[in-house]
């Protein structure tokens, strides 16, 4: 595979939700210096800073089963594994694995409807401090449709009450590719599910280019989260006129 030898890419990491992206494209870059078996090696031109230290080195493995790197040289993108070092490594092996979209810079082609979908969620206030109500399956689990519940608070005032008027958005998600729901929950609460009221206000709701389809996570804390990619994400507000 000397082909993919020192060839320009591009990648996002979508797991971890922390480092995903809000630009809208594959905002990392890189060349492939190195490729051994079903694995290659990455170098960023800037380093992704972490809690632990900046990472510039990565190396890349095919995630589903049926792919293979040099799909890269026809069609784009290319799910993968990651797993970074702050050195060159002396050997291409798994390590602290994270999931990413990655692509070869000349084929890979931003969604247009990110940035619009980024921009109608900031004019929301990225739904910070609202409430999931509930997710509905559709189209025989293909399509899913996120209520979330926002009351907003009248102006001069920092919170809402009871009387100010409650927001309905509605996230239509088409064509799922994946779908993960990481509760964390205690095993307490496990053992007594019907004690389970909901997670309180999210703290987040993000919306990212995952290189084919538009990934979304809705977060409450580090550990809790909801996160879908998708084909298509559409924003609708029943409560405002034209929603």
């Amino acid at each position: 595979m000397s082909e993919l030898l020192r060839q320009r890419v591009v990648f996002s990491i979508s797991d971890p939700w922390e480092l995903t992206s809000e630009r809208g494209a594959l905002p990392h870059q890189g060349t492939i210096v190195e490729v051994s078996g079903d694995r290659l090696l990455l170098r960023l031109d800037k380093p992704i800073r972490r809690r632990d230290g900046a990472v510039r080195w990565f190396v890349a493995s095919p995630r589903h089963k049926g792919t293979v790197l040099t799909d890269l040289l026809t069609s784009a993108p290319l799910n993968v594994n990651l797993a970074g070092t702050h050195d060159r490594p002396s050997g291409l092996t798994d390590g602290d694995l994270r999931h990413a979209t990655l692509a070869l810079a000349g084929l890979y082609l931003p969604d247009p409807a990110v940035p619009v979908l980024q921009g109608e969620l900031a004019g929301l206030g990225g739904l910070e401090g609202c409430t999931l109500l509930g997710v509905h399956f559709e189209a025989g689990g293909y399509s899913a449709r996120l209520e979330v519940e926002c009351v907003r608070a009248e102006p001069g005032r920092r919170r809402p009450d009871a009387d100010d008027a409650v927001d309905l958005v509605i996230l239509h998600l088409a064509g799922i590719g994946a779908f993960t729901w990481n509760s964390y929950l205690s095993d307490e609460v496990k053992s007594h599910p019907e004690l389970v009221d909901g997670f309180g206000e999210v703290s987040m709701v993000k919306v990212f280019d995952g290189a084919g389809d538009v990934g979304v996570v809705v977060a409450w804390d580090l550990r809790r989260r909801l996160q879908v990619s998708a084909t298509k994400v559409t924003i609708v507000r029943p409560n405002t006129e034209g929603g």
